[in-house]
């Protein structure tokens, strides 16, 4: 009796033991918060037709303690290159099904920037559509579905809807390409092969409504030839291509403050009208209905193939 007490001491010494090591994947309880993230910096290369990526993130938090000696980061299935803190080497424990423990000195300051440079094939999160498609039937893309804990397959971050940071994401996409994510497009460049994208969020916000979408699409506005009263649906709608950077005509009847953007597959341009002619009326109804106005700066919308649910309401953009 007294040999079977102690084995089913043992077993729940080490189960909750390896519970405060290793927050299951599927855990949608708070863990408890020892830092509070600000702005996570994703630098991503992307190469679909491997479905891989190669990442470096920058996160920058601050203690919320004076003696925080660890704190959990989630980040699945990495092939970790280096992991630093403030620039320095610092000590971790890497358990590839859920993430790493970090253990910064006690003498670490208040302010922190834990950079992570990594490598990943996500199996989930991150989805390559039509790379290997010998048809050419299928548009090629990539999507992303963070809800509810996915994002963390392909870039480290804290991973619960807890926590609310900016999020700066510069990724590196084949150059014949174009690429949308959440925030504001504050460049594209070229390195000779790939272009450059580099979106900024203006609000904090959860990891999970970070997204990528892109491959064969282009990007149009919906925009009224002429100012009325008349409801949208009675007017005159013209689709233009807008990746050129041309400017279109104000529409009236939309929050003026909200860039719509509409992406739609290269050769859909049929398409467009029929599928988003009511959004900005039916946003702007929205805001005077329940009197609260869109807190971001844009609002897009794009289709993708194979998507798991109806649609993702992700920061700025829906799939």
């Amino acid at each position: 009796m007294f040999k079977k007490y102690i084995f089913h001491i043992l077993i729940f010494v080490s189960v909750n033991s390896f519970a405060q090591n290793f927050p299951k994947s599927n855990d949608f309880e708070a863990h408890k918060r020892f830092i509070d993230v600000d702005t996570v910096s994703i630098g991503l290369e992307i190469f679909p037709y491997k479905n891989k990526v190669i990442g470096n993130a920058k996160i920058t938090y601050e203690n919320l303690s004076s003696k925080v000696d660890s704190f959990f980061i989630h980040a699945v299935n990495f092939t970790l290159k280096s992991v630093l803190l403030n620039g320095e080497k610092v000590n971790y424990k890497y358990l590839p099904k859920g993430g790493m423990w970090i253990y910064p000195s006690l003498k670490s300051p208040k302010r922190n920037v834990l950079e992570i440079e990594y490598s990943a094939t996500p199996s989930k999160g991150l989805f390559f559509v039509g790379w290997d498609d010998k048809t050419g039937i299928r548009k090629k893309q990539i999507w992303t579905q963070g809800q509810g804990i996915d994002n963390r397959y392909w870039f480290p971050s804290y991973d619960l809807q807890d926590e609310k940071a900016i999020y700066d994401i510069t990724v590196s996409f084949p150059e014949e390409y174009n690429l949308l994510a959440s925030g504001e497009l504050l460049s594209k460049g070229s390195d000779g092969l790939n272009t450059i994208w580099h979106y900024r969020t203006k609000h904090p916000m959860s990891s999970y409504l970070v997204m990528l979408a892109g491959g064969e699409y282009e990007m149009a506005r919906i925009s009224k030839l002429e100012a009325s009263s008349t409801p949208l649906r009675n007017q005159e709608l013209k689709a233009e291509r807008l990746l050129s950077g041309a400017e279109v005509k104000a529409n009236s009847q939309r929050p003026k403050e909200i860039d719509f953007q509409y992406w739609y597959y290269s050769g859909g341009e049929d398409k467009v009208e029929p599928t988003y002619r009511y959004t900005e009326e039916i946003m702007a109804y929205f805001e005077n209905e329940i009197g609260v106005k869109y807190p971001w700066d844009k609002y897009a919308q794009i289709p993708v193939s194979d998507f798991k649910h109806g649609a993702m309401e992700n920061t700025e953009a829906t799939i």
